[in-house]
This record gives C-alpha cells, sequence and structure tokens, in this order.
C-alpha cells in the first residue's frame, strides 16, 4: 500500500512540475509577445513582398519600355500635326528613371538581407510604424505610376502633346515615389546601425556606405523637384526644361553596385588595415572641410565628374580626393 500512495503522490508531483513548466513557457511567450515591437514582423514580411513587386523590377518593365519609346519616337511625327512637336530630349530623364529604379531596389534588398535579424529594441520598435507608411505609400504611388503607363500604353493616335502630359504626371508621381525611399532609407538605416553589433556586415564602413548612397538619393530627388516645378504642361516646345541629373544617376548607381551590391569593402573593413585607413581618411575629410554629410560634393556633380565646390580649405593630405574617388566609382 506505501508503495501505492508513493507512485500516486509521485505522479501528482510530476504533474504538477509539467504544469508549472507549461505555465513558464507561457509567461515566457506572453512577455516575448509583449516586448516585441508592434508590427514587426508584419514590416519584415511588407519589405519583403515590397522587394519582389519593385517598380521596374517586374512584369511591368516592358510597359514603361513601351510608353517611353513613344515618346522617344516623336521626332518622326509629321510637323503639320497640330498635336507635333518633338519631346525625345526627355530621353536622358527616361533612361534614368530605370538606373534610379535598380539603385533603390538594390538599397532595399541590402535592408532586407539583414533586418529579420535585428534586435527588438527601442530603435527599431519607433522605426516600425514609419517603415510600414512608407511601404504603404509607395505602394499606392507605383500604383498610379503603372495607372498612368497603362492609359498611354494604349494611346492609338500620335501626340506629342499628350504623351508630353502624361510624361509630365508620370514624374510627379516618380518624385514622390524617390521621396518616399529616401524617408524610408533613412529609417531602415537608423535600424540597421542601432540594432546590430558592430561586426563584419555592420561597421563604420557599412555606416559611411549607407549615409552616402542616402545622400545621393536626396540630391537626385531635389533635382526633381526643380524640373517637376520648371517643366509644366501644355508647352510642347523645351521651354523651360533642364535636366541636369545625370551625372548624378550614372554616379549613384555605380556607387550602389560597386559598395551595396558588391559589399566586399564593407566586410574586409574589420580586418584589412588599408580599408580602415581609407575611412579614416573620411573621417578627416568631414572634420577638416566641416561637412556632415557627401551632399555638397553629389550636388556639384555634372558633365561627368564631381566638381571641386572647396577654394578656401587647406588640405594637405588630399582629403578631398580621398572623398572624391569614394564617391565615384566608376573606374
Amino acid at each position: 500500500m506505501g508503495k501505492s500512495k508513493d507512485y500516486k503522490a509521485g505522479g501528482v508531483k510530476k504533474w504538477l512540475i509539467g504544469f508549472g513548466v507549461l505555465v513558464l513557457i507561457a509567461v515566457v511567450i506572453i512577455g516575448i509577445v509583449i516586448f516585441i515591437p508592434a508590427n514587426t514582423y508584419s514590416m519584415i514580411g511588407a519589405l519583403q513582398e515590397n522587394e519582389e513587386h519593385f517598380f521596374l523590377q517586374d512584369t511591368n518593365k516592358n510597359k514603361y519600355e513601351e510608353f517611353t519609346s513613344k515618346i522617344k519616337d516623336t521626332s518622326t511625327i509629321s510637323d503639320g500635326d497640330e498635336n507635333s512637336g518633338d519631346i525625345s530630349y526627355y530621353s536622358d530623364e527616361i533612361d534614368d528613371v530605370k538606373m534610379i529604379s535598380e539603385g533603390l531596389h538594390n538599397i532595399l534588398s541590402f535592408y532586407n538581407n539583414y533586418i529579420v535579424f535585428a534586435k527588438n529594441n527601442k530603435t527599431l520598435s519607433s522605426n516600425t510604424k514609419s517603415i510600414n507608411n512608407f511601404i504603404s505609400e509607395a505602394n499606392s504611388i507605383q500604383e498610379n505610376m503603372n495607372n498612368i503607363i497603362d492609359q498611354t500604353k494604349i494611346l492609338e493616335v500620335k501626340s506629342s502633346s499628350y504623351l508630353k502630359n502624361s510624361w509630365i504626371d508620370f514624374r510627379k508621381e516618380f518624385n514622390k515615389y524617390v521621396e518616399n525611399y529616401y524617408k524610408m532609407f533613412l529609417s531602415l538605416s537608423e535600424c540597421y546601425k542601432e540594432c546590430f553589433d558592430v561586426s563584419f556586415s555592420q561597421n563604420s564602413a557599412s555606416q559611411r556606405i549607407l549615409d552616402a548612397a542616402n545622400d545621393y538619393v536626396y540630391c537626385i530627388m531635389n533635382d526633381y523637384k526643380i524640373v517637376v516645378n520648371n517643366d509644366k504642361k501644355d508647352n510642347i516646345i523645351q521651354g523651360s526644361y533642364s535636366y541636369v541629373s545625370h551625372t548624378k544617376v550614372v554616379l549613384f548607381k555605380n556607387f550602389v553596385d560597386k559598395c551595396i551590391v558588391d559589399n566586399t569593402e564593407i566586410t574586409k573593413y574589420i580586418y584589412d588595415e588599408p580599408t580602415q585607413e581609407k575611412y579614416n581618411n573620411l573621417d578627416k575629410f568631414f572634420r577638416v572641410y566641416k561637412e556632415t554629410d557627401f551632399k555638397k560634393l553629389i550636388s556639384s556633380a555634372k558633365n561627368d565628374q564631381i566638381l571641386n565646390t572647396y577654394t578656401d580649405v587647406s588640405d594637405n593630405n588630399n582629403l578631398f580626393e580621398v572623398a572624391k574617388n569614394f564617391l565615384d566609382r566608376r573606374s
């Protein structure tokens, strides 16, 4: 009988221990859920979906080519047509949209490779809502751009005035698209810097590279605002149209390809002394030239080069050339 009582007591004890373990697990799970920033996982999923359906990275790429080929072909419209007028001078801008879009997509892809591993801290929590809002806004703007393309694509009559107005409408939306991603990247960059420990992927090199990429997007975005304000509808002649972003766009695309898509420079920073010295010199550039970012240098880029906009700085260590070569990765 004694053994039977011991057996029953032991069974009850084991049951209580098991129940206690389940309760503890439940408490831990509830604690994790409570301390995970709101909508973090949905934000990560939305970012990944956003990358997959990014503008001109999906089936709409061919539609864009059809849309813009009509603009490039306006030089063939008869002079006797009341709707005639060559607006093929938009060609550089049209081609640059593709480079800008690809560059933005590659930056987003870089962040997506790491954001899933971010620490659940205050920085991630405070940026999650804004990032979700930027994703929603990007999707809305992209839908507007695709609608403009679809409406123009079905146009049967060659009308320069109609095509010009369509491009002006498209440009306004694309400018908003670029601005939206600029703001999103600022939030993602903050998360990247504050939600990871120093490592092969998060260090002084990655921070400087991501900041420079943001500065490129900022300068391109500001150029677009000027074009949006100056190039108006219902004026077939070239008039006040002036597009000066091509050099910046080429530099931006090359910079993203060489520093972010190929992130060798980031990963070797921890152990490679020449790379460390390079970024130490970049830090010196900021101190000597009293700058906090690369916007002044990037803004000076035109006619296929970055111009020296500093005339009153004593630079005995060629720090300007270090900064210039950092930004210009075409060679």
